[in-house]
């Protein structure tokens, strides 16, 4: 019985004594100062921003706007805008024709007719004078026949000077003979200043190509000559015979 009495007082005792205890710590608490934490400062939500026409008209300005004061797209607008963007687009057809650059080809009637056209041949004039008997010198009437001839021996081309003798005297006499009467044309020529790019053939051949016949004095003075042709346009060829130039 008096250990029963004993436990019961110590737990009445106990029950008693808490309520007192707690009041107690209660009472020595201390308020400590909060420590500051790490605070993020306040920060202003975030306001959208946009360039719009405030106003209404084509004229109307572009201004800058915030949040709920900026216009809002209609479904009028909305359609404009899809027009506009239809409108501006632009089609390319996939059969676009491809142009052709321009021919530098030569009409064929221009090309015909320069291969058609025939060439131009030289004018050509052959003039005589003659001489005495066994002389290679000029005489009056062969001068006045030379000085008559100086204009248009200044504008040819090319002059072709051959000498000539009769059948009379031996051959060795007549070539030599021939040859001087042609260099004696030749030299008279000279005297009436010709361009210098007149070009002079000298040839010669005694007892040859006769005018006429021989059995005669007429014919034997015919014979005795020199031959001057005159050639206004000349084209040279690689075949053509060659002669002596002076």
């Amino acid at each position: 019985m008096s250990c029963a009495h004993h436990f019961l007082g110590l737990t009445v005792a106990t029950i008693a004594v808490c309520p007192l205890l707690l009041a107690g710590c209660a009472a020595l608490s201390v308020d400590r100062p909060k420590e500051p934490g790490a605070q993020l400062p306040n920060r202003p939500g975030l306001v959208r921003l946009a360039i719009a026409q405030l106003q209404y008209g084509n004229g109307a300005p572009f201004q800058v706007c915030v949040g709920d004061a900026c216009p809002k797209p209609t479904n009028k607008t909305l359609a404009s805008a899809k027009q506009r963007s239809n409108t501006d687009a632009v089609v390319v057809p996939a059969d676009v024709p491809t142009i052709a650059a321009p021919s530098l080809k030569l009409p064929a009637t221009l090309t015909r007719a320069d291969v058609s056209k025939p060439p131009v041949k030289p004018s050509r004039r052959t003039v005589m004078i003659t001489f005495a008997f066994g002389a290679a010198m000029l005489t009056p009437a062969a001068r006045k026949t030379l000085d008559a001839v100086a204009p248009e021996a200044r504008t040819a081309e090319s002059i072709e000077i051959r000498g000539r003798t009769d059948e009379l005297g031996g051959a060795q006499l007549n070539e030599a003979l021939a040859r001087s009467r042609a260099l004696a044309v030749r030299d008279y020529l000279h005297q009436k200043k010709l361009p210098e790019h007149t070009l002079i053939r000298v040839s010669s051949k005694g007892a040859c190509c006769y005018l006429a016949g021989n059995d005669t004095e007429d014919g034997r003075a015919a014979n005795r000559r020199v031959e001057i042709e005159f050639k206004q346009r000349v084209q040279l060829s690689l075949g053509s015979e060659h002669r002596d130039r002076f």
